[in-house]
């Protein structure tokens, strides 16, 4: 048969509900009862319910809301193949039809500063040896630049705007954009860049 919609099971549901009270909660002859009596006696039956159902326990609280199992929760969503929305169930997770999606953050829906990036849902630095000079387009996912040749920013560094030369004694890894420690046998006074020990000299750091 056909998959059981939210509003299927919700009619079903009900059923079962009246089934479980009129089977078990009526007390006298409900068929010759008056209407007003039927209303009262079928008010009074539901309330007493506290019975295990294929739905989970059925259980009514003061505000006449099923308090039997965990709250449920769905999420309005756009179907991938009709484009058209329909409600699913995210929570509890032995119930769910699809995972929860988590909406974005307001900077996020309307583009992130530079220095970050957007996830779609939220900003982010950029990561070391990356740059982001402008805002973001909103609700998109963006990346940052990597440092060109001969520039780049510390290791320890995100979040740039921009990538500068090396300071001294660092370098610049062309395929990561991180300035990196010289390394030993090469001299450190050229900013952005290592120069090798000259003839008769060396550096042991």
């Amino acid at each position: 048969g056909d998959e059981m919609t939210y509003d299927t099971a919700g009619a079903a549901v009900v059923g079962v509900v009246l089934h479980t009270a009129l089977r078990k909660y009526i007390v006298g002859d409900f068929g010759n009862m008056s209407l007003a009596a039927k209303r009262t006696a079928l008010r009074d039956a539901v309330g007493k319910l506290d019975d295990e159902t294929l739905w989970g326990v059925v259980r009514f609280n003061f505000n006449h809301q099923n308090s039997g199992r965990e709250t449920a929760a769905w999420q309005v969503r756009l179907n991938t193949v009709s484009s058209e929305p329909e409600q699913l169930c995210v929570f509890p997770a032995d119930a769910a039809q699809t995972e929860m999606q988590f909406f974005p953050a307001w900077d996020a829906k309307f583009g992130c500063s530079p220095g970050l990036r957007n996830t779609g849902l939220e900003c982010v630095s950029c990561e070391a040896g990356t740059y982001s000079s402008t805002t973001s387009v909103g609700l998109q996912p963006t990346v940052c630049n990597k440092c060109p040749a001969g520039l780049g920013t510390l290791e320890s560094e995100s979040g740039a705007r921009s990538c500068s030369l090396c300071p001294m004694g660092f370098r610049s890894d062309n395929a990561t954009g991180i300035c990196e420690p010289c390394p030993p046998g090469s001299a450190h006074g050229v900013r952005g860049g290592c120069d090798l020990c000259l003839a008769g000299s060396f550096s042991s750091e």
